[in-house]
């Protein structure tokens, strides 16, 4: 829809590769890839049914409706750049508490803490690698303000930022395909990891043991490399020495994995908070994504 245009990341795309006048610039000045921000432009010209810049192999021209929109973009960001500074004070009773889950701090956290420092340097971060069972209770404690993990068993909490597909890892010499019963490495209950484990070995008829549980994403990895057996983690985990395992496995295939951000409760400034990290998360998991192409 066309309204959906005007939101501030799109409105930020356009002011600084008109500024720039190169989208491979504009890009790197962003915090994102080239490939993303080529795409923002042709959702936004698309929508419009206008042509707002000119391209050639190494400029981007405005045209005239690009200066038209690039007005009321400039103001729009002035607006909001305002309203930030006037409701976005330094917290006074500290840092802002973030309780994530290990594969989260992997994969996305230092694109997403770097956008958003650059965006509010005010802030300071207090930042706990948990279980997400553990951060879903900490966080209805009062221990954190936000929480990114994926869903709890059974239950959606939040806002959902992005559904990950799931994949069976294994040591790089593993003998293919996997025998019953099928050795697995998994984080230590309560955890959906598991469940999942169990109830897609259990629909396919299999029978499993458990070689190795731990809550830390790096022992489990390392025990995967060392041959203990099999786990399961998103496709988008960076692995340092277990593989991905292919077909010839012969396990069977996993469901997707919800990842999502929710807030304490109550707290209008935290929920405001949650909003913008929650936009900024979708950038980061969209620019991601467009690279793992």
């Amino acid at each position: 829809m066309i309204r959906d245009i005007f939101n501030s990341d799109h409105v930020r795309t356009v002011v600084t590769v008109a500024e720039i006048g190169s989208v491979s610039k504009a890009a790197k000045a962003l915090g994102m890839s080239q490939p993303w921000v080529s795409q923002q432009l042709r959702k936004i010209e698309d929508e419009l049914g206008r042509t707002l810049f000119r391209r050639n192999a190494h400029h981007m021209t405005i045209t005239p409706d690009g200066e038209a929109f690039l007005a009321f973009a400039r103001a729009m960001l002035s607006i909001g750049d305002a309203a930030r500074r006037h409701f976005l004070e330094p917290r006074p009773d500290g840092p802002l508490r973030i309780g994530l889950v290990e594969g989260v701090a992997r994969t996305l956290l230092m694109r997403v803490l770097g956008i958003f420092s650059r965006q509010f340097p005010q802030f300071a971060f207090d930042i706990v690698c948990a279980p997400s069972h553990r951060l879903f209770a900490d966080l209805d404690e009062g221990r954190h303000d936000i929480v990114i993990s994926p869903a709890p068993p059974g239950a959606m909490r939040g806002h959902l930022l992005h559904q990950f597909p799931l994949v069976w890892i294994g040591a790089a010499g593993e003998q293919l395909p996997v025998s019953d019963p099928v050795p697995l490495v998994l984080p230590a209950a309560p955890d959906t990891l598991r469940e999942i484990a169990f109830g897609t070995l259990g629909d396919a008829g299999r029978h499993w043991r458990i070689a190795v549980q731990s809550d830390s994403l790096a022992a489990i990895e390392a025990a995967v490399a060392a041959g203990l057996g099999v786990s399961l983690t998103v496709r988008s985990v960076l692995l340092h020495e277990a593989v991905i395992l292919d077909g010839t496995s012969g396990l069977p295939n996993l469901p997707m994995r919800s990842l999502t951000i929710d807030h304490a409760a109550g707290d209008s400034g935290t929920e405001a908070l949650c909003h913008l990290l929650r936009s900024t998360f979708a950038q980061v998991i969209a620019d991601r994504l467009l690279d793992m192409r």
